[in-house]
């Protein structure tokens, strides 16, 4: 019964761990993601005005 009990508890726990590791995972790669897309977009928008900017004067 012991050992029945200790493998169960085991299993959870590896279970768990496997989980957290996974959500982790997920989080970083969603937050890398959300900040290159943001880099993205503004290094987008800077790079337009500048264009603008210098088609402007001439």
């Amino acid at each position: 019964m012991v050992v029945g009990v200790v493998v169960v508890v085991a299993v959870v726990v590896a279970v768990v761990v496997l989980v957290a590791v996974v959500v982790v995972v997920v989080v970083t790669v969603v937050v890398a993601v959300v900040v290159v897309v943001v880099v993205v977009v503004v290094d987008t928008m800077h790079y337009k005005n500048a264009v603008s900017l210098i088609f402007g004067k001439i």
